[in-house]
């Protein structure tokens, strides 16, 4: 029986709200009460100076005209790269069937159940597929802290702001780094100090002209203006950092940010401190960290600076298990996994449910021993919180832990272990602005059966090339090419039966290498092929040019990956070239035992200016930003394989066919291209006249008469050898920096982030029957 969709309001409000509370967490910090579930979550946001005022605008992917990047064959709904508009519709058609037909199933049982579970489609969290990696429980320590290999650095304090999310993920950073390039804190000061304040800020303002100017680069001129936008109590788009810095944050927002080569900087370029150097004060006149007031802004000039470029995320299997019933039960591959990263020098960001509002404060504990700092979440409870383990004991008692004679209701966890947990809420070891005591020396223990352990991952930077003395403008890489600068709480998953792939079509604005592509999988277990193709005038489709690289990999872990070509791609100045991404995975069948392989492919989307009008018409004040997604025809393909060939699909277009009309929007894919400047090669040598014999004796020559005099040919010179090891490309004319703006608005909170996608193949199937 097919459903019909709820109302918008009540539909977008009830998916709205439930995936905020699984994907994003409300900042809990010092000085900030516990939000309440409702807005446990609200995770994106931003703004900057060269956005609309009121933020209203059309969606930039419903009008071609209005996207600045078409000509009229776009407009009339198919691109000008896409020579198969009449093939392609039946394509078209199959891929809304699955997002239609997906959508409204999930949608049917979450309103049965209220189980937000039901609308997740990434299953990167899940422990299926994901045990190659894992150290064999016999190699496990009972006991390991990387604090002893002085691998951790210092407790820091995230007052006055809820950037816990931020703090969490550049503390794992900052081991991961320290632990790879085999240095101690205090011999790499430089990567032992990471900006959180960049992240946080960067996260929640969308991309600037000033940002694009300052950096050097074109080739971002057709996404300005994108991103997360806040508003004030007012329903204003502002920039008050009490608005800014106290969204939450999502592990896949801080994929978004970080691989998009923004930051991480440094602490010394953008100081966790507003910029009067104003403090709040204790009893005794003593600083204890730096004032809201003063201003907190980072200058877009630092927006694309990096001091390392992000290599991978993995997304971890999670300890907190369900059983077939939906009851908690331990899932030990979660505990290895955890273990087996910190064996490897990462820590291990994670989100859990807090219940102590702020440090040094009188509270009614209820998971929390504060004799011990011993933590237990005995319910399930959602996430409000963001900390990083660094170590485990397996034999930490569960006397530690809190009764109910000491606390009712309270019980203890049902066996000993604990992971050790570095928290963002200072350490009374520390110095100003990072001194502030509490739990034990800035640490806990959280028991390993805590019921709220979510969104776990570790972070890990490409340093290969990595040199102390040098501040790249992008880490390694001077140039990423990419359309997607609006991150996502979590990306949206569905799943075909039949070979799908997406790809992005990029021009290089200067002559230059390619070196790495990449991609982000929704999947443990995911095969994910990559190609890129040189594309020239006569280029119908994003595949209709010279396959110039190739390659294949199988991931452990869903989440974000780089893959480094064996030969880089020379791509002329001007020329067009693809990045195409092909996914696979087996996963369970819907309709019985076994595993069916499917082919994902992944959308970032959310709520756009208007649909946050509507939203606050049913429940003013629970959505505090939206978002502006800007997609032109031309720069996103899906492409599907059927019996008679493969047929692509602008993402536009599939955009515009979709369920959820105007006040949701997407972003193109994430899929980016990572390349340095690659100058002329030097001209060769003039080649001269073949040597010959040495002329011999013979008869003198007959007089006659002289030859006319004329030009001779002129020797052509010989062309100059590509670098070694790289694929050259034919090139085109130079098109120069006129784009054209779009002025749309789109995207926002991923609503349905990542969530349309239960069911996955229920359509494909229904057809194939």
């Amino acid at each position: 029986m097919k459903t019909q969709s709820l109302p918008f309001a009540n539909r977008l409000t009830r998916v709205a709200l439930a995936l905020l509370l699984v994907f994003a967490l409300v900042p809990l910090m010092p000085g900030a009460a516990l939000a309440d579930p409702a807005d446990a979550g609200a995770d994106t946001a931003a703004t900057d100076s060269s956005a609309a005022a009121d933020g209203s605008a059309a969606s930039s992917t419903a009008d071609p005209a209005d996207a600045g990047a078409t000509d009229s064959s776009a407009a009339a709904g198919s691109s000008a790269i896409d020579g198969s508009a009449i093939d392609s519709s039946a394509s078209l058609d199959r891929l809304v069937c699955i997002f239609n037909e997906t959508y409204a199933e999930m949608v049917q049982k979450y309103n049965a159940t209220g189980n937000v579970d039901d609308l997740l489609t990434n299953r990167a969290n899940n422990g299926s597929g994901a045990t190659n990696g894992i150290a064999s429980r016999a190699a496990l320590p009972p006991k390991f802290d990387l604090r002893s290999q002085d691998k951790v650095t210092p407790v820091k304090l995230q007052n006055p702001w809820g950037t816990c999310w931020s703090f969490s993920a550049i503390a794992a950073s900052e081991t991961s780094i320290l632990s790879e390039l085999s240095e101690s804190a205090s011999r790499e000061p430089d990567l032992s100090d990471l900006s959180e304040l960049h992240l946080a800020w960067f996260a929640y303002t969308p991309l600037s002209q000033d940002a694009i100017d300052l950096s050097g680069s074109a080739n971002y001129q057709s996404q300005v203006g994108e991103g997360y936008y806040t508003v004030d109590a007012d329903g204003k788009h502002s920039l008050d950092p009490s608005v800014i810095l106290n969204q939450g944050g999502s592990p896949p927002t801080i994929t978004s940010v970080l691989s998009s080569g923004i930051g991480p900087v440094r602490e010394s370029d953008a100081p966790y401190r507003n910029q009067n150097g104003s403090t709040v004060k204790d009893q005794e006149g003593n600083p204890v960290y730096y004032s809201a007031d003063g201003g907190w802004s980072v200058d877009e000039s630092l927006r694309f600076a990096s001091a390392l470029q992000l290599e991978h995320v993995n997304m971890l299997p999670s300890p907190a298990g369900t059983d077939e019933q939906g009851a908690y039960r331990l899932n030990q591959p979660g505990v290895d996994a955890i273990k087996s990263e910190l064996l490897q020098g990462r820590a291990v960001s994670i989100n859990f449910c807090a219940d102590q509002s702020r440090p040094g404060t009188s509270v009614d504990p209820k998971y929390i021993n504060a004799d011990t700092w011993a933590h237990y979440t005995y319910e399930d409870a959602p996430p409000n919180h963001a900390v990083t383990i660094v170590g485990w004991d397996d034999s930490y008692a569960q006397s530690n832990f809190l009764t109910s004679a000491q606390v009712p209701g309270a019980t203890p966890p049902p066996g000993p272990g604990a992971w050790i947990v570095k928290n963002s809420w200072g350490s009374q070891t520390g110095a100003f602005p990072n001194k502030f005591n509490w739990g034990d020396k800035g640490y806990f223990y959280l028991s390993y059966y805590d019921q709220s352990i979510t969104n776990v991952e570790t972070l890990d930077y490409d340093t290969t090339k990595h040199d102390t003395t040098a501040r790249g403008h992008q880490g390694d890489y001077r140039i990423i090419d990419q359309y997607d600068f609006m991150p996502s709480p979590s990306p949206l998953a569905l799943k075909n039966v039949i070979p799908t792939g997406m790809a992005n079509v990029f021009t290089a604005y200067e002559r230059q290498a390619v070196t790495a592509v990449s991609c982000e999988t929704s999947d443990p277990g995911t095969t994910v092929k990559y190609e890129v193709y040189l594309l020239d005038d006569a280029s119908t489709g994003p595949k209709d040019g010279k396959l110039a690289a190739a390659g294949t990999e199988t991931y452990e872990y869903g989440g974000y990956h780089l893959f480094h070509h064996p030969q880089s791609v020379i791509v002329e100045k001007g020329q067009r070239y693809t990045v195409v991404v092909a996914q696979e995975v087996d996963v369970p069948k819907v309709d019985g035992p076994g595993e069916s392989t499917v082919y994902p492919f992944l959308f970032d989307l959310g709520i756009n200016r208007s649909g946050w009008e509507k939203q606050e018409q049913e429940q003013p004040g629970v959505l505090t930003k939206y978002a502006r997604g800007i997609v032109n025809y031309e720069e996103s393909f899906l492409i599907q394989g059927e019996d008679s060939g493969e047929y692509t699909v602008d993402l536009v277009d599939f955009a515009a066919a979709g369920p959820l009309g105007e006040d949701v929007d997407f972003d193109n894919f994430p899929i980016k291209a990572y390349a340095n400047p690659a100058p002329a090669p030097e001209p060769g040598p003039t080649p001269g006249p073949e040597p010959g014999p040495e002329p011999g004796p013979g008869p003198a020559p007959e007089p006659g008469p002289a030859p006319e005099p004329g030009p001779g040919p002129t020797p052509a010179p010989a062309p100059a050898p590509a670098p070694a090891e790289a694929t050259t490309g034919t090139p085109l004319a130079d098109t120069g920096d006129d784009l054209g703006l779009p002025v749309a608005i789109a995207t926002g909170v991923a609503v349905l982030a990542a969530g349309v996608c239960v069911v996955a193949v229920v359509c494909m199937r229904r057809r194939r029957r």
